[in-house]
């Protein structure tokens, strides 16, 4: 008869007392303490690892290259224009602040990183977020006869970026309907444009909607990668806050089945890591703040004190003969 006996450990960590942090999308604990952190290699130990709680500041940049969600490519056809990709600023931004960074950004020559050209300034872009429709138009405005898409998901260098989310356009359809001559303005704002020239979706700046958190530790998650099921390091995910930014992520853990899993290596030293769906690190601004309670348990198995006695008592007599 094979007896079981448990113990559990509860532990709490922040990311204040990381030993090594950037900000809080990746950090790494050194518990210094392997009575209580490694792992032993006996036949029949378990160790279950459970996360209790998770809270943090839900506040990120969420257009930021980490998120490789910030930039636009400016495809001309016209003569004495060449394409441009224009880089966004990482920030948090809500439609309205966007439209009005871009009014300044975009303005720019291009020597200092707008979509002006250098030799003739009078290309001037407006961007404008209609709060009816829930779509952002960006055009120009100058009197001129100019052949000209913005697209939303290309590639730099290799480099995937992919801006149609907050932008309202798709993945097959990336591109915005192509201009070719002055989108009539006043005052700032567009004058009566056509529907059918704004993007097909609304904008959603909601751009992260799973937060991943991955560790040196996990061992059970699956996903298809490259057309075959492979394993990773997400120790478990969370469903991200519903606000866009600027709120406070609370997760009590009220199904420890679903989100324990079994720990097969020391975990004296632990990293964690805070990405979105697709694998990127979340750029969350420095000033917020990540805790978590989790737990240990493990499962031993012991021998009875009669079977072990009778073993003795077998192993005596065969040393006799």
């Amino acid at each position: 008869m094979i007896e079981t006996k448990k113990t559990k450990q509860f532990y709490s960590i922040n990311n204040a007392v990381a030993t090594n942090t950037t900000n809080i999308k990746r950090m790494e604990y050194n518990f210094n303490n392997s009575t209580l952190t490694n792992i032993q290699t006996s036949s029949g130990q378990k160790c279950i690892f459970t996360p209790i709680n998770v809270t943090m500041d839900w506040d990120y940049k969420n257009i930021s290259e980490s998120l490789k969600n910030n930039r636009l490519s400016f495809d001309f056809t016209s003569q004495g224009y060449t394409d441009r990709v224009f880089k966004i600023a990482d920030n948090s931004y809500t439609p309205l602040s966007l439209c009005e960074y871009l009014n300044t950004a975009l303005n720019e020559t291009l020597a200092n990183g707008g979509v002006r050209s250098d030799a003739d300034g009078s290309l001037d872009w407006l961007a404008e977020f209609n709060p009816i429709l829930d779509k952002i138009l960006i055009r120009y405005t100058a009197n001129v006869a100019v052949t000209v898409s913005i697209d939303t998901y290309f590639e730099v260098g290799g480099v995937l970026y992919n801006a149609t989310r907050w932008m309202g356009t798709t993945v097959g359809s990336s591109k915005t309907q192509t201009q070719t001559q002055q989108q009539a303005a006043a005052n700032d704002s567009f004058t009566d444009p056509p529907i059918s020239i704004y993007p097909s979706n609304t904008v959603d700046f909601r751009t992260i909607d799973t937060i991943r958190i991955h560790s040196n530790i996990a061992k059970r998650f699956f996903e298809i990668t490259g057309g075959k099921l492979s394993g990773n390091n997400v120790l478990f995910e969370l469903i991200a806050p519903a606000s866009t930014v600027g709120s406070t992520l609370v997760w009590e853990n009220h199904t420890p089945e679903l989100y324990s899993q079994e720990v097969h290596s020391n975990y004296d030293n632990l990293t964690l890591e805070l990405k979105d769906r697709n694998g990127n690190l979340i750029d969350f601004f420095d000033q917020c703040n990540f805790n978590m309670t989790f737990s240990i348990e493990r499962e031993i198995e012991m021998p009875d004190p009669r079977e072990r006695l009778k073993n003795l008592q077998n192993l005596n007599q065969l040393s006799s003969v």
